[in-house]
């Protein structure tokens, strides 16, 4: 009956896991205000479709339709599709292209975002 039971059990922690049913209920009943999720993912699990992304150290500004992120917190990737580039301190476009994948750490980017509501 143990050998049975063990796979259910994995797989109902796992989707309270995943899916934050313990954070809801925690927040429902007013116990904690705390998400499991950290902005990043977040944001980017929310309805955002365009945003523009200021890489400062390197001067870019990148504006395009998020199709992909990654959700780990030791790096932040994008997949930006119709994108274009331009210089942020002028203005001037550089160059547009299909897809671009960006790859920045958190302190050396701004991102901005339109035309899409933020869930809470």
């Amino acid at each position: 009956m143990t050998l049975l039971a063990s796979p259910i059990l994995a797989l109902v922690v796992s989707l309270a896991v995943n899916r934050r049913w313990l954070y809801r209920l925690a927040g429902s009943i007013g116990v904690s205000e705390r998400d499991s999720e950290d902005v990043w993912s977040s944001v980017f699990g929310s309805s955002i479709r365009w945003a523009t992304i200021r890489d400062l150290e390197h001067d870019l500004v990148y504006d395009g339709r998020v199709e992909r992120y990654s959700d780990f917190l030791d790096g932040n990737e994008l997949l930006l599709r119709d994108a274009r580039a331009y210089r942020n301190s002028t203005g001037e476009e550089l160059y547009k292209v299909d897809a671009v994948y960006l790859a920045r750490a958190k302190d050396n980017v701004t991102i901005e975002f339109r035309g899409a509501e933020l869930e809470d």
